[in-house]
Formats: structure tokens, C-alpha cells, sequence
């Protein structure tokens, strides 16, 4: 964990690293909160109960149904992309099944990593369980706030991160 730290330090402090360009040009504005939950929140959930609610809009239309229909344009000042909420975006573009779906893989991964923990595993696979409950809880506590499904790259490494658990939770019950 020290080393972790000495490497984040230096990488923020080095002036040829573009993490740290990164992290020195965030804005940190809360405004933006602001306008998730006064604006877009309350948008998503109204696109939600004027169109199908079992089935949802259709993966992928949340921004062309916000910005395309007046009633939902007005409601929003910025021009949404998502919901900024992965369980308001699942019940909205997927409907109460997709949502349910989603909850479902949530407490999946949660009862896996769990076991993963409990068992009599080498420690390795204890780690992997330990680290399956830190990622799924960043996973819910960041969605609560904004929804990273949209990005490939987190895409890419939530699949890695699922795959070593799911293995690691069938290998320990053989």
C-alpha cells in the first residue's frame, strides 16, 4: 500500500505525466450534482413512466429520447447523454426486466465474492474475493452518481475483474 502511494505521488508530482494533467484539470463544480439530481434524475424517471416501464426504451436511447422530445429537453439544461445512475439507466432503457437483471448480477457478484471470502481457500483466492466486495461496491457507490457502462475501457476491465471472480468462486467449490 506505501509503494501504491509513493508511485501515485510521484506520478501527480512529475510535470511530463499526463495523470497528472488529468487530475490537476478536473473541475470540481457542485453544480454538476446539482443538475444530476434536480435535472436529469427526475428526467430519466419520467422518460421511464411515459414509455414502456417492463421493457424500457432500448439500450443506447437514453440521450436521443432526453434531447429529442420537448418535454424532456425542457427539463434538462445540458444535453444528457445518460442518466448519470446505472440502476436509474438499466430502468430506464431496460425496463423493470433489465433493472431486475441488473440488481440480480449485482447480488451474484456480491454472494460469490462472499463465499470467495468464507471458504478455506488458499489466501489468494480470499484476495480475489476481497476484491471482488471492493469493486462492486465502488461499482454501486460511483453509479449512484454517474454510470461508467458507456465507457469500453471500463467495460474491458469490469469483464477481466468478473471473470477472475466468477473462476475463482468455481474453482474453490470443486
Amino acid at each position: 500500500v506505501f509503494l501504491a502511494f509513493i508511485i501515485a505521488t510521484l506520478l501527480y508530482i512529475s510535470p511530463n505525466s499526463r495523470i497528472s494533467d488529468r487530475i490537476r484539470s478536473i473541475k470540481w463544480e457542485a453544480a454538476s450534482l446539482q443538475i444530476r439530481v434536480q435535472e436529469i434524475f427526475p428526467a430519466a424517471i419520467a422518460i421511464y413512466k411515459d414509455h414502456n416501464p417492463i421493457w424500457g426504451i432500448g439500450s443506447g436511447s437514453f440521450a436521443t429520447v432526453a434531447s429529442s422530445e420537448p418535454k424532456y429537453r425542457s427539463m434538462i439544461t445540458e444535453e444528457p447523454t445518460h442518466a448519470h445512475n446505472i440502476f436509474l439507466q438499466a430502468l430506464v432503457t431496460q425496463g423493470v426486466l433489465g433493472a431486475a437483471m441488473s440488481l440480480f448480477f449485482v447480488f451474484q457478484m456480491v454472494s460469490m465474492s462472499s463465499h470467495l471470502l468464507k471458504t478455506s481457500a488458499p489466501p489468494f483466492i480470499k484476495a480475489i474475493g476481497a476484491t471482488g466486495f471492493i469493486w462492486i461496491t465502488g461499482i454501486v457507490v460511483a453509479g449512484l452518481a454517474n454510470h461508467e457502462f458507456h465507457n469500453s475501457r471500463f467495460n474491458m476491465g469490469a469483464g477481466l475483474i468478473i471473470t477472475v471472480i466468477v473462476l475463482s468462486y468455481y474453482i474453490s467449490i470443486q
